[in-house]
């Protein structure tokens, strides 16, 4: 099964309001050991107060001015993993195109690359968040 991602945006929806954004990143990897790296577009910046499976974020995991997040080594023997990145109380930027992205960096190979997955979401004036993926 291929690396899946995907991207909602809670309470709001539309350029300018803050909403949750819950980033959901399943690598489907069998028997492989790595880190998880999230990469956020420009307008996106994760923060101490965001939330990885119900996490807080640690300053060391954030990088790259918060657009990325570096998650510790995982072992995952079913490939049944699944991580949940929440970004709490975000301004959602101007209309545009934005590609989020999640990597299984894996150390040990299970799977024969790593697992990797986009996913574009696009925010129009005054109407909505939509994700779609490429």
């Amino acid at each position: 099964m291929a690396p899946a991602l995907t991207v909602n945006a809670v309470q709001n929806n539309v350029e300018g309001t803050t909403a949750d954004l819950v980033l959901t990143y399943s690598p489907n990897s069998v028997l492989s050991l790595g880190g998880v790296v999230f990469r956020l577009p420009e307008g996106f910046t994760a923060t101490t107060n965001d939330t990885v499976n119900n996490t807080n974020l640690a300053s060391s995991q954030i990088s790259g001015g918060g657009r990325k997040v570096t998650l510790p080594l995982t072992l995952d023997l079913l490939g049944l993993a699944q991580f949940t990145l929440v970004l709490k109380n975000k301004t959602l930027p101007p209309a545009g195109t934005y590609t989020f992205s999640a990597e299984n960096t894996v150390l040990i190979i299970g799977s024969l690359l790593p697992a990797s997955a986009d996913r574009n979401c696009r925010i129009a004036e005054r109407t909505a968040f939509i994700c779609a993926e490429y």
